[in-house]
């Protein structure tokens, strides 16, 4: 077996070179760089987290790395932790604000949200709120979507170099700190992908309606397990072609479906590949869940950073979207609409306190804005260099209070439109 090239010693003689170097005459744009972000830094308000890597940047393929947490409680505390590091294959586009893979080469508390290997920075690189993923998943959680992600917003410096607020997020997977399920009592994560999509898990079609899925963080497949997986996917879409509560709630959790119904039109993502929300087997019954990466939701259409999506043709808050795979048929009875319906009344709170103050306290965006104003500004010096001429923006501040402005009035004219559609008695089901 090859040893590894980059250890942990390697890492800290890099680094320590690395400072080194800074005083040599000749790089003084180097050394007023990192002069700059620590000055940044100095008053940070969230967790700062550090990268240091042989690459100035990541690539395609994972690369060794050391990872270090500062500005945050001492048990969270990061030395140089041995990591690779990757540029997320879903990210590979242009822009310079790239997501990110973490893989440890163990398991590691990051920043308390349990002991994995696999993490995301994300830049939300197209949501210049940075606040579209967060107030979804939170709300999955909160509405009865299985397994929702915790995130932490976290500054990044890559090499020294300052990179902006991301979102370091969880991972879907298998694990006993995340979707706390085994293959072995028939439990699956259900990864939804598409005819040209590659994965190297183990891939699934269901027998009558023919959904393609992925099966997360399973690297062997017994026949016996694929058997039974087979068979249950076959009897559970019988069910659902019978359209019959009595059958199909034998297979299918309802109030978890309802809620990944609600989360889905709610947010109604602009991503038109079916990967906002998975499905879980427990306890031989399919939930919905969790949900991943609404970046493209909220109104929020792909644009470049640091563009106003009122100015791009934002999604408009009004009409219905088809749900995704069973999430369609389940719509298509009344029994299931109004069980939506019902409960997305009953979420109503929940729902408002996203955009507004109301009973459950000061609403989730200024909320969490209050959280990181400094650190909001910083990332804003930081990608200044999207707007003004080249984007026909504003200042990148006003970008993003103007789209924030623009989050909180989509929420809130999406919620008043699905509620007098459905007082009309329209629903997604009966629109397509």
């Amino acid at each position: 077996m090859k040893k590894r090239e980059f250890s942990r010693r390697a890492g800290q003689l890099l680094l320590a070179l690395t400072l080194i170097i800074t005083f040599i005459p000749g790089t003084a744009a180097l050394a007023e760089e990192n002069l700059q972000t620590e000055e940044i830094l100095s008053a940070a308000e969230l967790p700062v987290v550090r990268i240091e890597s042989e690459t100035p940047e990541a690539t395609e393929d994972y690369l060794e790395a050391l990872v270090s947490t500062e500005n945050c409680m001492s048990i969270y505390q990061m030395d140089l932790v041995p990591a690779e590091w990757r540029i997320r294959k879903t990210d590979l586009g242009t822009g310079e604000k790239r997501t990110y893979d973490l893989k440890f080469e163990r398991a590691t508390d990051f920043l308390g949200m349990g002991e994995a290997r696999k993490w995301v920075l994300a830049a939300n690189r197209d949501d210049v709120s940075l606040l579209r993923n967060r107030l979804m998943c939170e709300l999955s959680g909160k509405i009865g979507v299985q397994f929702f992600p915790e995130s932490r917003y976290a500054e990044l410096i890559v090499n020294g170099d300052y990179r902006g607020v991301y979102e370091l997020c969880e991972v879907p997977e298998i694990d006993s700190e995340r979707v706390a399920i085994h293959p072995a009592r028939e439990e699956f994560l259900l990864e939804p992908m598409t005819e040209t999509d590659r994965t190297s898990d183990p891939m699934v079609m269901t027998p009558d309606y023919g959904y393609r899925f992925a099966l997360n963080s399973i690297n062997y497949f017994p026949q016996d397990q694929k058997e039974w997986l087979s068979e249950f996917l076959r009897e559970a879409e019988a069910a659902l072609r019978t359209g019959e509560r009595e059958a199909i709630e034998m297979y299918f959790d309802l109030p978890s479906m309802a809620a990944g119904c609600i989360l889905y039109e709610f947010s109604k993502p602009g991503d038109a590949a079916i990967k906002s929300l998975r499905f879980v087997i427990i306890d031989h019954k399919l939930y919905a869940g969790p949900a991943w990466n609404f970046e493209h939701a909220c109104g929020n259409q792909n644009m470049p950073y640091g563009r106003l999506s009122a100015e791009d043709g934002a999604a408009s808050p009004e009409g219905w979207i088809e749900p995704q795979l069973w999430l369609r048929d389940l719509m298509q009875t009344d029994w299931f609409r109004e069980q939506v319906r019902e409960q997305y009344l009953a979420d109503q709170s929940i729902i408002i306190n996203l955009y507004e103050d109301n009973e459950l306290g000061k609403n989730r965006i200024d909320s969490i804005l209050k959280e990181m104003p400094e650190a909001i500004a910083h990332d804003d010096q930081r990608w200044n260099s999207f707007d003004g001429e080249e984007s026909g923006a504003g200042s990148a501040s006003e970008n993003r209070e103007a789209e924030t402005a623009q989050l909180r009035k989509w929420l809130r004219e999406r919620n008043e439109w699905i509620l007098s559609s459905m007082n009309q008695g329209a629903f997604p089901g009966q629109t397509y």
